[in-house]
C-alpha cells in the first residue's frame, strides 16, 4: 500500500504536468479533472477502511463536486481580471463556501452522482472561454516538483488521518 500511495498519485501528477508542456492546459485541464488523486486514494481506502468506508468516502466525493465546479467558474473568471493569488485565494473560498453545506447533506451514492453531474454541467456551460489559443506551454520544473508533492501530501493526509477524518471530510479533501 505505501508503494502505491508514494508511486501512482506522483507519476499521475507528473503525466499532467507533462502533458501541459506537451499539449497546453487545455489537455492537462482535462486530465487533471481525471481522479488522479482521488483515484488511488479511494482504492487506498478500500483495503485499509473496508468498502463501506471507501463507498462513503467516493459519496461525499461526488457530492461536493459542485464545488469544485464553482471553484473552476470562479477562478475562471477572477483570472481574467485579477493575479493568480487574488484568483486561487477566490476559487478557494467559492470552494469552501459551496463544499461546506453540500458535504453535510446525507445523500445515496446515486443521488451524489446525479448532484456532481449537474453542478459540472453548470460548470461547463458557464466557465469562461480562454482568450488565448491553446498549445504547448512552459511548465518549469519547481511547479512539477511542487505539484507532485502537493498530490501525495494530500493522498497521505487522507489516508493516514481517515480514521479520524471521517468520510465526509476525506471524500471533502
Amino acid at each position: 500500500m505505501l508503494l502505491l500511495k508514494l508511486l501512482l498519485t506522483p507519476l499521475l501528477t507528473l503525466a499532467v504536468s507533462l502533458a501541459a508542456r506537451i499539449w497546453g492546459h487545455r489537455v492537462s485541464g482535462w486530465l487533471t479533472a481525471l481522479p488522479i488523486v482521488a483515484g488511488p486514494t479511494v482504492a487506498v481506502q478500500i483495503r485499509e477502511q473496508g468498502s463501506a468506508f471507501a463507498i462513503a468516502v467516493a459519496t461525499a466525493t461526488l457530492i461536493t463536486l459542485p464545488a469544485l465546479a464553482a471553484y473552476i467558474v470562479a477562478f475562471g473568471y477572477l483570472a481574467q481580471r485579477s493575479g493568480w493569488v487574488t484568483s486561487l485565494l477566490g476559487a478557494w473560498a467559492a470552494f469552501f463556501v459551496t463544499a461546506a453545506p453540500l458535504s453535510m447533506i446525507p445523500v445515496n451514492p446515486h443521488t451524489a452522482l446525479a448532484a456532481a453531474w449537474a453542478g459540472l454541467g453548470a460548470a461547463y456551460l458557464i466557465v469562461p472561454n480562454p482568450k488565448t489559443r491553446a498549445g504547448p506551454v512552459r511548465v518549469p520544473r519547481i511547479e512539477i516538483v511542487l505539484r507532485v508533492a502537493a498530490a501525495v501530501a494530500l493522498m497521505l493526509i487522507i489516508t493516514y488521518g481517515a480514521q479520524n477524518l471521517g468520510a465526509r471530510v476525506s471524500g471533502l479533501l
